[in-house]
């Protein structure tokens, strides 16, 4: 038996922001006017569902949209006059004061640790003596995750800047990869519901390389012997973040809502 490593270079211009405000993990915010409107769409051509008055705390649950006057509206989850909660509204974004980091509390992650409210189910084959040993350079953390054909994520590990992670044992098949980078890590709990995220820094990104987990099999002859050999193809993937514009190495950029599919 014998396995290869396959090194992957992977450099990612990040857009340096202060807080991923209007991600789609909720971010909470309040009305800031004596009474503003929500409504059933982002415009005010869209029915009125009721009317909320300042002070009252909305969730902002995905990305802003243009109206015809080019006025950003958010999507938000909300509790109308009667206390029931509703999730069909939008709101006119000058209305709002965001408070992008209240409810979320700092998380500590170590290297190798899988993330909380990742919810999936880790999948190992022992006989499998394949690898993917990833390297984080830079100034940011990372969630790495991998996924089969099938869409389904099988493993998933936070690395911490600076560190190295071997991903062993992986089943035998294809795979691609998902990406989070960013810094200052933190859970929410919203209705119920666990959300974490980067407050910093956060960039997204898919893998378009596939990754070949699958045995490979070959003949060597020693002294006139004829042998069967079985080899487990493994990865080395270097990820360095530059903090600047520019164009990225075999990945796509994705959304957060993406990412965490």
């Amino acid at each position: 038996m014998s396995s290869k490593t396959t090194l992957i270079i992977v450099k990612l211009a990040l857009f340096i922001i202060a807080n991923t405000a209007f991600s789609q993990a909720p971010t909470t915010a309040y009305v800031n006017s004596p009474t503003v409107n929500v409504r059933y769409g982002p415009s005010v051509s869209n029915e009125s569902i009721c009317s909320l008055k300042k002070g009252t705390k909305v969730e902002i649950t995905g990305q802003a949209e243009k109206d015809e006057k080019n006025r950003n509206w958010y999507p938000v989850d909300f509790e109308d006059n009667n206390g029931n909660f509703r999730s069909d509204g939008w709101i006119i974004g000058q209305f709002l004061d965001l408070r992008p980091a209240e409810g979320w509390n700092k998380t500590t992650s170590y290297t190798g640790s899988m993330p909380d409210c990742s919810n999936i189910s880790p999948l190992y084959d022992y006989s499998m003596k394949n690898k993917l040993e990833i390297n984080v350079h830079g100034n940011t953390d990372c969630i790495v995750k991998l996924y089969n054909q099938s869409d389904v994520c099988i493993r998933i590990a936070y690395i911490r800047s600076g560190d190295s992670y071997n991903m062993q044992n992986i089943p035998e098949g294809i795979y691609y990869l998902k990406i989070a980078y960013g810094n200052d890590y933190r859970k929410k709990i919203y209705y119920g519901n666990c959300h974490v995220k980067f407050m910093k820094n956060a960039q997204y990104e898919i893998g378009e390389q596939e990754l070949d987990f699958r045995k490979k099999y070959s003949t060597e002859y020693e002294y006139g012997k004829e042998n069967k050999v079985t080899s487990f193809p493994s990865y080395s993937l270097s990820l360095s973040v530059i903090n600047s514009i520019g164009n990225h190495l075999d990945t796509d950029v994705i959304s957060e809502a993406e990412f965490n599919k």
